[in-house]
């Protein structure tokens, strides 16, 4: 496969097709579901990256199609910007692989490790890069009681609870264009703020925007403390540096949405029945145990909460 790999990428990648090319492999996480992402270079400066998967071959296909669905429906806009740009998805001699724009940049869990004072910095830029987002897709959300019943119900089997009827009754609630994924470590970053966000492997026109908030919460502090109780307790239940800029974040959001900020904190389990969904879906032992206790907090000690919700 290497040297048809190497054929491929001269021919369509380079401008001059005598110049040298090198790679580098980067192995991501999910064993045999997972992927193998190869940056390739020429004279030391990125051309394209190609993606392979490591199992099965149809979530590459899938995001293929989703890059190609969120340029079109970002089109001229600041998010669009960020978005790698789908090249092909090519039948090589070795398996399906997707080509796609590189985007420089630190990925976010490293940004995270260099420096406790770049929480506040990453929080806000996500954040912000969330916000922007649901924004640009205005025109594609989704308020129909049925449909957001109906979507509830795939995530959650306790799907008429009373944090689910909250969200689904509630207009202040919408199911919007997502991500789906947004852990730090798909975000890239610099000091000016977001150069990329990678993986939409798992996007969906009818996600949840307030569990992609929460995703961005969670996984900052699941990076900084592991799946530990620690990183339930620091964003959400222990006054701290931390839950000082998860409580700005969550009452700019309310603000911007026009939310009840006492409609979040009961609607917030419903991030963990997506997490807890897409845990058993990876057969994740780890991450669903730390999702499960995560979740009888958010129900059980909602009055503990840091969050200012009384303005």
């Amino acid at each position: 496969m290497e040297n048809t790999f190497y054929s491929y990428v001269k021919n369509n990648f380079l401008k001059d097709k005598n110049s040298s090319l090198d790679f580098v492999l980067h192995s991501g996480g999910r064993g045999e579901a997972g992927f193998v992402s190869i940056v390739f270079y020429s004279k030391k400066k990125p051309v394209v990256v190609a993606k392979i998967a490591r199992g099965g071959e149809s979530n590459l296909e899938r995001e293929y199609q989703n890059l190609r669905i969120v340029h079109d429906i970002l089109r001229g806009s600041m998010p669009q910007k960020t978005v790698e740009y789908p090249f092909s998805f090519e039948d090589l001699s070795g398996g399906k692989v997707l080509f796609k724009e590189y985007k420089d940049g630190v990925p976010g869990d490293v940004y995270l490790s260099k420096n406790k004072k770049n929480v506040r910095k990453f929080l806000r830029y996500s954040t912000d890069w969330l916000s922007e987002f649901l924004r640009e897709t205005m025109s594609r959300r989704i308020n129909k009681i049925d449909e957001k019943r109906a979507t509830i119900t795939k995530i959650s089997e306790n799907s008429f609870s009373g944090y689910a009827k909250c969200w689904i009754e509630k207009e202040s609630f919408f199911l919007a264009p997502s991500h789906s994924d947004l852990v730090v470590s798909n975000f890239l970053v610099d000091d000016s703020g977001i150069t990329g966000v990678i993986d939409f492997e798992s996007f969906t026109l009818k996600g949840f925007p307030e569990a992609d908030l929460l995703g961005i919460i969670v996984s900052t502090s699941t990076t900084l403390f592991g799946l530990t109780e620690k990183a339930i307790i620091k964003p959400f239940f222990e006054e701290n540096y931390l839950s000082k800029e998860v409580n700005e974040i969550f009452r700019k959001y309310c603000n911007m949405f026009k939310i009840d900020p006492r409609d979040f904190v009961q609607v917030m389990p419903i991030y963990s029945d997506r997490a807890i969904f897409i845990a058993e879906k990876w057969g994740n032992d780890r991450l669903l145990n730390f999702h499960k206790k995560l979740k009888q907090k958010l129900i059980n000690n909602k009055d503990k909460l840091v969050f200012n919700v009384n303005y």
